[in-house]
């Protein structure tokens, strides 16, 4: 019964652990230095599976991002112009990159 008790313990401190993060440093290639601005895709989600906090939680998620890139002083883009401007130079920037590493 002791063993048993030290078995369920142990499996639920392992359940409960966060998981642990191996590798967070930046590509080399990345250079942020380009960049003063920064905004989030719309994201829209529906379903069975959505729970009825999602949304709260998105908007947490998305706040937390927005204070951590503030303090590392981008500006977050606000109106639809900027976001399209910066998806846009996004999409150029990832498509010329790949055409690159394929050779085209």
């Amino acid at each position: 019964m002791k063993q048993l008790i030290i078995i369920l313990f142990s499996v639920s401190l392992i359940a409960c652990a966060s998981p642990k993060v191996l590798d967070v440093s930046t590509a080399p290639e990345a250079d942020f230095s380009k960049y003063k601005t920064f905004a989030f895709y719309e994201l829209t989600a529906f379903g069975d599976t959505i729970t009825e906090v999602f949304n709260d939680r998105v908007g947490y998620l998305k706040k937390v991002i927005a204070s951590e890139m503030e303090q590392r002083q981008f500006k977050q883009a606000r109106s639809t112009n900027q976001r399209n401007r910066l998806e846009n130079r996004w999409n150029d920037e990832v498509h010329g990159a790949t055409q690159l590493q394929m050779g085209g």
